[in-house]
């Protein structure tokens, strides 16, 4: 969310990181400030197409953890700093899908 607020227009994209695995897909991220409702954010997430995970069953059992991000360090390898940031959330886990859309945070 701080990126989001700190960047220039409303849209911004990353990559997703997982300190063990490359390729994991990028997250779109569009914000709207709503001067007349300042005090509270509320947004959705979903998924569409996720790896199988479960050879047998063929689906996953998916969530997301948000992290608050560590202080940036030059000295540090990305994969030094993924490990330092510091998880805030967690969705809940949706069973045997592929495509899940969790409850609105």
């Amino acid at each position: 969310m701080g990126e989001m607020v700190a960047a220039q227009g409303d849209n911004v994209e990353r990559e997703i990181l997982h300190h063990a695995r490359k390729n994991n897909g990028t997250i779109h991220l569009q914000a709207e400030e709503m001067k007349s409702l300042k005090m509270q954010c509320s947004f959705q997430l979903s998924a569409k197409s996720l790896p199988v995970m479960d050879f047998f069953s063929r689906r996953a059992d998916p969530y997301v953890v948000i992290y608050r991000g560590a202080v940036p360090n030059v000295r540090l390898s990305e994969e030094d700093q993924f490990k330092q940031k510091v998880p805030v959330f967690k969705t809940e886990t949706v069973k045997r899908t592929l495509n899940p859309t969790w409850e609105p945070v």
